[in-house]
């Protein structure tokens, strides 16, 4: 696991050296609090894993010395097949559709009587 923690601690490193850059060279609040938090994301991630890496023995990829014979066997047990994915996809789509053209037609009908409550279409 320590491959996967220096890649998340090399995110934090990317994400701490842009968001000085990008703190020294626009002085915009928004932006920097935003590059802050990703590089304190990947400190958390790079940081547990790190932590994990250090309490178990190392892995056969995390060894130099290791060959393939060790790292083959089982992975690791899978869940069993399940239609839940495709009934929440399908979900999300149509709820999606009918959200979309129902906001478009809200927005068409607010939209005329708005204008003809305006001051300046009385005015005329």
């Amino acid at each position: 696991m320590k491959v996967e923690s220096f890649f998340y601690l090399g995110v934090t490193a990317f994400f701490v050296v842009i968001g000085a850059i990008y703190w020294f060279t626009s002085y915009e609040d928004a932006g920097t609090t935003m590059l802050a938090a990703s590089s304190l994301l990947g400190l958390l991630a790079g940081g547990y894993l790190l932590l994990q890496a250090r309490r178990f023995p190392p892995r056969p990829e995390d060894r130099p010395d290791a060959t393939l014979a060790e790292g083959a066997g089982p992975v690791d047990q899978f869940p069993a097949s399940t239609i839940w994915p495709f009934e929440r996809m399908t979900f999300a789509r149509l709820n999606g559709a009918a959200g979309s053209s129902g906001s478009r037609f809200m927005t068409r009908r607010y939209s005329r009587s708005a204008l003809a409550l305006s001051p300046s279409s009385s005015a005329a």
